[in-house]
């Protein structure tokens, strides 16, 4: 989830930012499998300034918002070959859709919870330049799917959270 190290560094500075602040001085410890983790200096040093540069440069480079915008397709069907080859389908109707522009999309792939309430789910991660691209892609997906009886197809605009 690319919004992780930023949950992460806002709890963290918060539950770190409680310790202390009434008459006796407080101590925070955090347990880790992976300390050398530059997260844990900024939380430590409350460095918000250089948290920032690291999560911006990082989007910048793997072209996540507020780079480009992100959505995200959802298929669940009780039938996993059914919801895979949908999937596939409409993934390659995008692939035709996206002309001279170069959108990204990635999957399709199991969701994080692959069954969720017996039914199987993939998605496909859009990341597409701008709103108004993003807008004529699914206008004409839109009109160009199929409807399929068997998969529910779920699209998640401006995604935030990608479980």
């Amino acid at each position: 989830d690319y919004v992780s190290y930023e949950r992460a560094f806002q709890l963290l500075t918060q539950v770190t930012g409680r310790a202390g602040r009434g008459q006796i001085p407080g101590k925070v410890f955090l347990q880790s499998y992976k300390a050398e983790n530059p997260l844990f200096k900024f939380i430590q040093e409350h460095d918000y300034k250089s948290f920032y540069n690291t999560e911006i440069a990082q989007r910048k480079e793997h072209s996540y918002p507020p780079f480009t915008t992100l959505s995200r397709i959802i298929f669940q069907s009780y039938s996993e070959e059914d919801c895979i080859n949908y999937a596939n389908e409409i993934l390659n109707v995008l692939l035709e859709l996206r002309n001279s522009s170069n959108p990204q999309f990635l999957g399709p792939a199991p969701c994080f919870f692959t069954k969720l309430h017996s039914k199987y789910r993939y998605h496909i991660l859009c990341k597409i330049q701008n709103d108004e691209l993003r807008t004529q892609i699914f206008n004409n997906l839109f009109k160009r799917i199929r409807k399929n009886a068997t998969v529910e197809m779920i699209i998640d605009i401006d995604s935030v959270n990608l479980l």
